[in-house]
């Protein structure tokens, strides 16, 4: 086979058949044609690796990689990676295993990319959860758009790209991609998140097409639907805050500061609790950033009034994180 102009990986681990089934046949169908599809089997036990290998049988753009243990979503996608650098991909392109796509997704990110030479391409997303569907659009589908958008948390009324911290509504060249590597997201808050703000501090040549591509399945038992304990989740996202603020640093972007404060705010309102009952290296670890980064002391709490109880006890609680410094 010829390299394919698209290397599209799916991490596989138990989505089911059917839901599987629906996803891989949705890639076979592409009209792009001059695809390859790497399903990377995570060690599933439902049967998942015998339908690939079954269906890798029938249509040789398929080509299955096996973990020896189970090792999670990111070992995954950076396992596909270099299969598809090594197979000469000049785009990459991820799925969910339980979600589907337009016929055509490919074929048009892949034509808007090499028409008007951009690095990265995205598409439009419908969100399928319980009978009930949502498009989620880019407004605002510029480089600083999407930028601030990854700075934001999720759920802020002024994110105007809920949905570009995901990896599956686009295209990504590989000569771009192959330099930026999924972080384990036991140990990283939204580590999608992460990898776009890597790929978008290598590149700007980014951009959005209108056409609604995706189709995201909310699974509630899926992993991002994973509970986990509320002081995990805190060491979490406090390595995705350092991280983040080393890479703005790093990279000089320091015109997004604003949103990241946003999400600051939106951390320490959302696990104060918790964050006060975290050990001393924990809070001496965060009022490092929160004094480095120069986080205002009222912070950016959104819908939060300036004479509040939560306000003056989340302004308690800087001041003793900043103490630990």
């Amino acid at each position: 086979m010829n390299s394919p102009k698209v290397a599209i990986i799916v991490p596989i681990y138990n989505p089911g058949i059917p839901a599987l089934s629906r996803a891989l046949q949705s890639l076979c169908a592409q009209t792009l044609r001059e695809i390859e599809i790497i399903c990377v089997l995570d060690c599933p036990t439902d049967g998942s690796d015998i339908f690939v290998k079954e269906l890798a049988s029938t249509d040789d753009r398929i080509v299955a990689l096996k973990n020896d243990t189970n090792q999670g979503v990111s070992h995954s996608r950076n396992a596909g990676i270099a299969q598809a650098v090594l197979d000469g991909a000049e785009f990459i392109g991820f799925m969910d295993h339980d979600d589907y796509v337009d016929s055509s997704m490919f074929e048009k990110l892949y034509l808007h990319a090499t028409t008007h030479n951009f690095d990265v391409v995205r598409c439009n997303t419908i969100i399928e959860e319980n009978e009930h569907n949502e498009t989620t659009y880019f407004n605002d589908p510029t480089w600083d758009g999407i930028v601030r958008s990854l700075l934001l948390p999720f759920e802020s009324s002024k994110n105007l790209n809920k949905l570009s911290r995901s990896v599956w509504n686009g295209v990504y060249r590989t000569g771009i991609a192959k330099h930026v590597q999924f972080l384990n997201r036991s140990d990283y808050y939204e580590e999608d998140t992460l990898f776009n703000l890597e790929v978008c501090s290598l590149t700007n040549n980014i951009d959005c097409i209108p056409n609604v591509l995706y189709h995201w399945v909310r699974n509630p038992d899926s992993l991002s639907n994973e509970k986990i304990s509320h002081q995990k989740v805190c060491n979490r996202f406090l390595n995705y805050l350092e991280y983040v603020w080393h890479l703005i640093k790093e990279k000089q972007i320091y015109s997004f500061m604003d949103a990241f404060y946003v999400t600051i705010s939106w951390f320490l309102r959302r696990y104060r609790t918790i964050i006060s009952t975290m050990d001393a290296n924990y809070q001496h670890r965060l009022g490092r950033i929160l004094t480095d980064c120069r986080f205002p002391i009222l912070g950016r709490y959104e819908d939060l009034k300036i004479i509040s109880k939560a306000r003056i006890k989340l302004f308690i609680l800087v001041i003793k994180l900043k103490k630990f410094v």
